[in-house]
């Protein structure tokens, strides 16, 4: 089983459409632990990573991406980072220096 709130990479041997079936979340809320955590993003649009984190980013340490290459977000250093945005149907690393829930319900 999968589900909802974890991000999940596949490695294909050859290029193919992937569907995924099931209810749509009605809490969008996900608990992040200190350290890694391999999530997914629950908006239908892009949102800028500030945007999605607002609330809790003085805990996120890193936020990083694949899209055609690693991408990667420091709060620190915004203006050097190369993720930019998060989008519909990816999954994203992020390194919390402590627990935190994000919670998308205010932000999609």
């Amino acid at each position: 089983n999968i589900d909802y709130k974890h991000g999940y990479w596949v490695k294909m041997n050859q290029s193919a459409n992937l569907t995924v079936r099931g209810a749509t979340p009605e809490n969008k809320t996900i608990n992040l632990a200190t350290n890694w955590n391999l999530i997914s993003y629950l908006c239908d649009i892009n949102k800028s990573v500030e945007e999605v984190f607002v609330n809790i980013i003085n805990k996120v340490i890193v936020v990083n991406g694949f899209d055609n290459g690693a991408k990667t977000y420091d709060p620190l250093l915004p203006e050097f980072s190369d993720l930019q945005e998060l989008k519909p149907n990816y999954g994203y690393w992020v390194k919390m220096n402590q627990t935190a829930v994000l919670d998308y319900n205010g932000v999609c």
